[in-house]
């Protein structure tokens, strides 16, 4: 989450660089938002184009954290659960993964052929 009230430049710094050194995956990122009747509706909020700039910057860590993910991935085997039409699944480790041929049901070993922009290209086994 970004744009907290009362999050500092300074804050904001130290989180992105916290993520950055933990090497995470991926990132779910959101702008907070107000919620009345909580504490943090009365403090100052943040300049909404800040916030706006500093979820922009999250984004493009979470882009690059998922890209060398997926880069990682290529020439590994993976187990899939497919997504509804069986085009698309998610990997046990949350690489999301297109498939070669439709998945009906059930999970699935695949192995993963190439990557792009974070994402996974796998061919059934």
């Amino acid at each position: 989450m970004t744009g907290f009230p009362g999050e500092i430049d300074a804050e904001h710094r130290e989180s992105i660089e916290f993520a950055r050194t933990v090497g995470f995956d991926g990132l779910h990122v959101f702008r907070y938002s107000l919620r009345p009747g909580t504490e943090a509706a009365a403090w100052k909020a943040c300049d909404p184009r800040v916030v706006l700039a500093r979820a922009d910057e999250w984004r493009a860590l979470d882009a690059s954290r998922r890209a060398a993910h997926a880069a990682r991935a290529v020439g590994c085997d993976r187990v899939v659960a497919p997504s509804l039409d069986g085009r698309e699944g998610v990997t046990e480790d949350f690489l999301t993964a297109g498939l070669d041929a439709p998945i009906r049901r059930g999970l699935m070993r695949v192995r993963v052929m190439r990557a792009n922009e974070g994402r996974a290209f796998a061919k059934a086994l």
